[in-house]
């Protein structure tokens, strides 16, 4: 289990057909969106309408939870904070829509299981209040999937990440675009590429570390980051670096090169 707070210290790890979540002052959600036929989950597990137990709130399901669909905590500004089971498989979905919690601006704490293999487009996109992301097994990271998180402050990508994504559409933000908060991020030696704009205008990020696996980091994927000061990398793999991957990064002192 991971990204543990005392918010959620708790509720522990909820049964596969249960999804678990408090809400400021005990409020429930809106229950219009888990009435019987309302699917939120991608093997078209139809919900039911929350009950309070044991002072949090729970979603039952009538089987195992492997996807939470988009739009499924659209707009809920009451939730705090949220437990998934460990069968959730992807959060979101890859292509356009909305995330899964965009504009869930008190949302706090969330509890990912290993078993989450996929975050998203637009998934936590503008969750405000969220601090710090966790999770050791997701592999891929679509765009906007943390857009305008200002708070986040720490991101572990864990050792499975590939892949840090971007749209050849061209329409979308990076995944960790305008994440103000953000002060320094490894990038594991699992992940191939760095996508476009993916941390950028991330202005108080100030240290990078690209691991060994990393062949190719895109257009824009640092621009303007204010207080960026170094980067380290490990080039064992043979790496490209596109053109303007680090523009206006005024404060750069120190690149380091490792390995071949």
């Amino acid at each position: 289990m991971c990204c543990t707070s005392p918010a959620l210290a708790q509720l522990d790890t909820p049964p596969n057909d249960e999804i678990w979540y408090l809400t400021k002052d005990g409020q429930k959600l809106d229950g219009s969106k888990y009435d019987v036929g309302q699917t939120l989950c991608g093997n078209t597990i139809r919900s039911q309408i929350p009950d309070y137990v044991g002072g949090y709130w729970i979603i039952k399901f009538s089987g195992n939870v492997t996807e939470i669909n988009d739009e499924a905590f659209y707009d809920e500004d009451d939730l705090t904070a949220i437990s998934l089971p460990n069968t959730v498989v992807q959060i979101g979905g890859a292509t356009d829509g909305t995330g899964v919690f965009e504009d869930c601006d008190n949302l706090e704490s969330v509890m990912v299981p290993a078993s989450v293999k996929y975050i998203g487009r637009c998934a936590f996109y503008d969750c405000i209040a969220l601090e710090s992301f966790s999770c050791d097994n997701v592999e891929i990271i679509y765009p906007e999937a943390f857009y305008n998180c200002e708070n986040l402050k720490s991101v572990n990508l864990g050792t499975k990440l590939k892949e840090i994504r971007w749209s050849d559409q061209g329409n979308e933000y990076g995944a960790f675009e305008d994440c103000d908060a953000l002060e320094a991020i490894a990038i594991p030696a699992s992940v191939t590429h760095i996508g476009q704009r993916a941390f950028y205008w991330c202005n108080n990020l100030k240290f990078v570390a690209i691991g060994s696996g990393v062949t190719r980091i895109y257009p824009q994927a640092f621009y303007h980051c204010a207080e960026l000061k170094s980067v380290a990398i490990d080039n064992r793999a043979g790496l490209m670096i596109d053109e303007k991957a680090f523009k206006n990064c005024k404060k750069l002192e120190s690149v380091s090169f490792l390995g071949n």
